[in-house]
């Protein structure tokens, strides 16, 4: 991520470098932008937006519909940011770990959630009462749920689903040794 200024006006673009297992590397331009407000936090919705916009392309392939893409896999597997000194980007950057921090929880609690399904089925039903009842919670109460529209039920449940899903990810996080830790949080 960098920006750069003209005449009051503020362009970002936005690249990835990506890796290969074979050790071939691929450098792709994901955008350049102009952007109404220089900050951090628009910085960081911005590239949340986009990680949605190439998720949505992603699922929308016949891979994609193979191997869904559930989460903001680009943060995900990202390990840092490029930019310069700018202390607007340096909190960008800051912000950006603590989002994959998130993910990366969420992602683990995700897969436990999965793996529970299988192998626990009683601690998954009683996971499942869980999250419906933070979901009916969050809405106000069982006499404000029967009133909402299935659309938001569904975004109710699917924060509710989210939140138990960081605390798994988290406690299995936790459980990692040290070195681990590390690998997975590594952020540069």
């Amino acid at each position: 991520m960098d920006g750069t200024s003209g005449r009051n006006q503020h362009y970002e673009g936005i690249h990835a470098t990506i890796t290969q297992q074979t050790g071939e590397r691929h450098d792709l331009l994901l955008g350049i932008n102009r952007q109404l407000a220089s900050t951090a936090a628009a910085n960081v919705e911005h590239f949340d937006k986009l990680q949605q916009e190439i998720r949505t392309i992603w699922n929308s392939s016949p891979l994609g519909k193979e191997k869904p893409a559930l989460l903001d896999a680009l943060l995900l597997h990202a390990i840092g940011t490029n930019s310069d000194h700018a202390s607007t980007m340096k909190l960008t950057h800051v912000l950006l770990g603590e989002l994959k921090a998130h993910v990366t929880e969420v992602a683990a609690g995700l897969r436990q959630l999965d793996k529970l399904s299988h192998e626990n089925q009683e601690q998954y039903l009683v996971l499942c009462l869980e999250m419906s009842n933070e979901a009916i919670q969050m809405a106000g109460g069982a006499e404000q749920w029967e009133k909402l529209d299935e659309p938001e039920r569904m975004q109710h449940e699917e924060i509710a689903r989210e939140r138990a899903a960081q605390r798994l990810g988290h406690v299995a996080f936790d459980e990692l040794p040290t070195h681990r830790q590390s690998i997975i949080r590594l952020w540069v």
